[in-house]
């Protein structure tokens, strides 16, 4: 019975240990996702990596007469990466472009970056397929939108789960109480049928049948017992009821008189 007791409890934090195993897969889910970004080619890297691209990307920039210009391999980063760029000069002018979206908003982030050219400082502007928020680090913007209501979301979801398996584990407690409570009236009303059901309750149903086979043997041994008593108890009544039987043995008869007496001589005796 005892072992019993130990097997619930350990089903009942198993599954409470699974739950907590879910919430920190999905918690570290959660945070792989929002400090990663899917590159064009499928490739998953750091959230940081358009502002590192950005502050390295420079070395790719030169100019040429005052004309700002792109190196081929810079050409090749920005289309293995699906990158924009626009290149302003210090007065604001636009003064070179290449892939620039018409629009920059909804999917696409800005970086920005500054390179020199006759002591002044031109920026020049990455626009990256993405979207990225930077708050404390660098996150994954169409993943984290203001972060509160992706954990509140996330929090619900987790207490939902964890209260319908408590509730279905409730009912499935509930089933095998009544079970068992069967069982045992079963047992006391001598029609219990012996039950080898795996699981939690194992070793409680082998005790049930353990019990039963005991109680089944000593009605059958009181049986037993009750039937030798009757017969036993049979047999004195049927002797004391039996009358009993005269002795048969031989009787000597004796006939009465005084017998006449020899004399020594060996004659007759005479009468007087």
């Amino acid at each position: 019975m005892k072992k019993s007791g130990y097997r619930t409890t350990f089903h009942i934090y198993f599954i409470f240990l699974l739950t907590l195993i879910g919430t920190i897969l999905s918690a570290i889910l959660l945070f792989f996702l929002l400090i990663t970004v899917r590159k064009p080619d499928g490739s998953y890297v750091r959230s940081d990596w358009p502002k590192s691209f950005t502050e390295s990307f420079g070395r790719q920039i030169q100019f040429t007469d005052g004309t700002p210009r792109v190196t081929q391999a810079g050409i090749e980063l920005l289309q293995d990466n699906g990158v924009g760029l626009q290149i302003l000069a210090p007065d604001g002018r636009e003064a070179y472009s290449y892939r620039k979206p018409d629009s920059v908003g909804g999917s696409y982030s800005a970086f920005t970056g500054t390179v020199q050219n006759a002591g002044e400082d031109c920026v020049y502007i990455l626009y990256f397929p993405m979207k990225i928020s930077a708050i404390t680090m660098y996150l994954n913007g169409d993943r984290f939108s203001g972060g509160r209501p992706l954990i509140l979301s996330l929090l619900c979801v987790l207490f939902l789960v964890v209260l319908i398996s408590g509730a279905l584990y409730g009912f499935w407690t509930s089933r095998q109480l009544k079970r068992l409570t069967a069982s045992i009236q079963d047992i006391s009303l001598r029609r219990y049928l012996s039950n080898h059901s795996r699981g939690a309750f194992e070793d409680l149903y082998a005790s049930l049948n353990a019990l039963d086979a005991e109680i089944r043997a000593s009605d059958r041994l009181r049986e037993e017992t009750e039937k030798m008593r009757e017969e036993w108890i049979s047999n004195i009544t049927h002797d004391l009821t039996t009358p009993l039987s005269p002795i048969k043995g031989s009787r000597r008869s004796y006939k009465t008189g005084t017998p006449g007496r020899r004399n020594l001589t060996g004659g007759t005796p005479r009468s007087y």
